[in-house]
């Protein structure tokens, strides 16, 4: 297994909210969702950062779209490695800390 693999992939946690269907493994969710204008504008912020490259705010805008979004430990490790040494005391290791919880 490489790193980052997933075995298997969760769709729906236990907690959220979701509604039963005709079938019994089919469930539609009902939970709180993101205006379409400012998932847009969250999306565009996600290109923007892919664009530039910019790791960093590309995972933490993901994870203020989707708070249970966890990024493997060995993404977050070598995000950490990059940090330059001048930016070690800064927010920005605190904030790929923040992805870590």
């Amino acid at each position: 297994m490489r790193p980052g693999e997933k075995l298997y992939e969760e769709l729906c946690c236990s907690d959220e909210n979701t509604l039963p269907t005709f079938h019994e493994k089919i469930m539609i969710y009902s939970g709180p969702v993101l205006a379409r204008d400012e998932m847009q504008r969250r999306l565009h912020s996600i290109r923007g950062y892919c664009a530039d490259r910019d790791t960093r705010r590309m995972l933490l805008e993901l994870k203020r779209v989707v708070p249970e979004f966890n990024p493997s430990g060995d993404i977050l490790s070598r995000l950490l490695s990059l940090v330059p040494d001048s930016e070690q005391g800064s927010a920005v290791p605190t904030a790929i800390h923040e992805l870590m919880a």
